[in-house]
């Protein structure tokens, strides 16, 4: 009996520390996706992104010259993200996409 009580009260803590989880982290990935500016160079784009602490999916590209990077919220059931494209060595676009595939 004692073990179902204290399952309930980790469901009741998580249930309402999860929105503000949420929102703070979406919240982060939308200020730096912000913060990226186009024509920064990749290196540039790196350092701003690997001193971010989220998940930073480097997508693979059959051509060298495109590149193609993710930040990714781990809160988001909705697959939240900063999606980073990149032509060379500089960014060419960088925008908020939600979509359940990401």
């Amino acid at each position: 009996m004692k073990l179902i009580v204290n399952v309930m009260q980790l469901l009741i803590i998580s249930a309402l520390l999860y929105p503000v989880a949420y929102w703070w982290e979406t919240d982060q990935i939308t200020q730096r996706c912000e913060a990226l500016t186009t024509g920064m160079t990749q290196d540039e784009v790196s350092v701003l992104t690997d001193s971010f602490l989220y998940n930073r999916q480097i997508i693979p590209q059959e051509d060298n010259h495109h590149w193609h990077w993710q930040l990714v919220s781990r809160t988001s059931f909705s697959g939240f993200h900063c999606a980073l494209h990149g032509r060379g060595n500089r960014l060419a676009e960088a925008h908020i996409e939600e979509n359940a595939t990401h």
